[in-house]
């Protein structure tokens, strides 16, 4: 059958968009809907509609039906999310000879069960269409129904396929970080045209599904780039850099940097990269009818790419899905006989003086995690850091999870400290953690920082052993533990040599967990950041201010501020727009799921009527 294409004019979809959705505020939803799929972007979907239930009809498709058509065939019904304005390519392919059909349809709330559900239609599909569209962020349904004729509701049903092409549509992915996904049921968006670079003679096809990573690179670095072929080796790698549209300013793959097409289990791209944003692609080619297509796991090492710490200042890590890149070989000076080979986080830390130095790390969601101090060594050539000589291991058991400490006195220079797994029946431990580098040298001595409760707010007080050459505190809180706020400023009023005390009352403290930190500030403009105090409060008296934390989750998150007696509606969602979950959490303190749910960034909402509120949350 001959493939058609509808190019419609974006401004004036644009348009007609704004008067529909304005128009479902004015006349009110239809009746929502219990059975339908969310699609995805670049999802190939191949279905039926014979033997399905009739839910939708001719009123449903008001807008673009014609009088006496009869829709009461059976009838398919899916859901696309889009979060930022976009053109998109809604393609839909009829594979056998029934008369079916595709609506386009946008969204409205229902105001009894606040859930999403079917409302006008935008378009009409016939037989076998591509409609290219410019879609405003929301909610949209795509409806495959068939008209009944005179044979019987028969001709009005069957096998279809469905997609909505997004070209560019691309995950992010960052040094260290391994992502496993697959191509299966993809679309091809690249082929042999867009490697040309790759390749001296045209010799694949590469018309299977494919994958578009983005990396951004911010200095110039050395890069590997590996992928390991799960269940087809099939499957190659290509790194392109990018191009820009000199009209919308917008940034996309152009130009090939590198390939790897061995047809082995593993491929890689090695290099050094210089600052740009680059291409990730995973794509297999086609042998004949059969399509080279399947999962693998991708990751990126960048070996001299470190994270910093400072005496002072706590950092929140996570070792979960990231790249091994030290183990046991190079602990085997400290450390006793382990595989440590699960994923690792490795912060450069520099101490400007001779000092009495104590790290602390502490497992956030009982992980058995090891720290490690190392020696640095400077490479002149790559003027890049090293790892020298293993100094100092801490482990507390290799079965049970623990607070791990290192406390010796270092000289001047620059070390390494390792927060590393061990493996246990081939399975690493790993997970989030917060760890800290105490200094005894510090402009202040800080010997107590406490919070409680009492019955006008939160009362936090904290005290120095001594203080020198030191301005004062900004005494921060926050409802997450990442995003912080000043309270007060509190200026130095203490001495080298006496004790000296600090108070506040925070008189409008937020229902559940509250934060605090102190944020010290040297004569000489040193910042050094304090631990962490967390004060719950009862928001019973108060107005509902929901609180989530972590919002660097694995499993779980807290969720807290929900008035008692009341009932609070959540919804997950994909940084897409697309619902991964929805339900219900009572009063009080409460815990939400996410384990099942997919890696990558969130957007949890959570209403109870009174309030209503976004957080973004990083499932690792």
């Amino acid at each position: 059958m001959t493939k058609k294409t509808n190019r419609l004019i974006l401004t004036l979809i644009t348009s007609l968009l704004t008067i529909v959705i304005f128009s479902s505020w004015l006349f009110g939803p239809v009746a929502p809907v219990d059975n339908f799929q969310d699609i995805l972007c670049n999802q190939i979907v191949v279905d039926s509609t014979k033997g399905a239930g009739d839910s939708l009809s001719a009123a449903t498709y008001e807008d673009c039906v014609l009088a006496g058509e009869n829709f009461a065939a059976g009838d398919k019904l899916y859901r696309f999310m889009v979060s930022d304005t976009d053109t998109f390519n809604i393609e839909f392919l009829v594979l056998d000879s029934s008369d079916i059909k595709l609506f386009l349809l946008t969204n409205a709330i229902d105001e009894d069960t606040e859930t999403d559900c079917p409302d006008s239609c935008l378009f009409r599909f016939e037989g076998n269409d591509t409609l290219e569209i410019e879609l405003l962020p929301g909610v949209y349904w795509l409806a495959v129904d068939g008209e009944i004729a005179s044979d019987g509701p028969g001709g009005g049903e069957g096998v279809y396929q469905l997609s909505i092409r997004c070209e560019y549509e691309a995950e992010t992915i960052e040094c260290g970080e391994i992502i496993t996904d697959q191509t299966t049921g993809r679309l091809s968006n690249f082929d042999i045209l867009d490697y040309g670079g790759c390749f001296e003679s045209v010799i694949n096809s590469y018309d299977a599904g494919d994958r578009l990573y983005r990396f951004e690179v911010l200095e110039k670095k050395m890069v590997e780039i590996n992928m390991n072929n799960i269940d087809n080796q099939g499957l190659d790698l290509f790194l392109l850099s990018s191009a820009i549209n000199i009209q919308t300013g917008e940034v996309f793959p152009a130009f090939c940097v590198g390939k790897s097409d061995t047809g082995s289990v593993s491929e890689q791209i090695k290099g050094i990269l210089e600052v740009g944003i680059y291409w990730i692609i995973v794509d297999g080619t086609q042998d004949g009818d059969v399509l080279n297509e399947g999962s693998y796991d991708l990751s990126i090492s960048c070996p001299f790419d470190y994270e910093s710490i400072s005496c002072g200042e706590p950092v929140m890590g996570n070792t979960a899905v990231q790249v091994n890149y030290h183990g046991s070989t190079e602990y085997a000076l400290c450390a006793p006989a382990g595989q440590y080979e699960g994923g690792d986080i490795t912060y450069l830390f520099d101490l400007p003086n001779d000092d009495d130095v104590t790290i602390n790390l502490t497992p956030l969601a009982g992980d058995n995690l090891a720290l490690i101090l190392v020696s640095a060594s400077f490479d002149e050539g790559t003027m890049k850091y090293s790892l020298d000589t293993c100094m100092a291991f801490s482990d507390t058991s290799t079965t049970m999870p623990g607070f791990e400490k290192i406390s010796m006195e270092l000289t001047e220079g620059t070390y390494f400290i390792i927060v590393d797994g061990i493996v246990n029946n081939d399975t690493a431990s790993a997970g989030p953690f917060m760890l800290e580098v105490v200094c005894k040298s510090l402009p202040i001595e800080l010997v107590s920082f406490t919070g409680s409760r009492i019955s006008e707010g939160i009362k936090v007080d904290w005290a120095t052993a001594s203080e020198v050459g030191f301005e004062g505190f900004y005494l921060q809180r926050s409802e997450n533990g990442d995003d912080w706020n000043n309270l007060v400023w509190q200026g130095s009023k203490g001495s080298a040599t006496s004790m000296t005390q600090y108070s506040y009352l925070d008189l409008q403290p937020m229902p559940g967990a509250n934060f605090y930190r102190l944020r010290s500030v040297d004569l000489d403009g040193t910042i050094n950041i304090s631990s962490i105090i967390q004060v719950d409060f009862d928001g019973n008296d108060a107005q509902a201010h929901f609180s989530v934390y972590p919002t660097l989750a694995t499993d779980w998150v807290h969720v807290q501020g929900i008035r008692n007696g009341s009932t609070v509606k959540y919804e997950i969602r994909t940084v897409l727009g697309n619902l991964v979950r929805r339900g219900t959490l009572g009063s009080g303190n409460q815990e939400l799921d996410l384990s099942g749910i997919t890696s990558g960034m969130l957007y949890l909402t959570l209403r109870d009527g009174k309030e209503f509120k976004t957080v973004a949350i990083q499932k690792l």
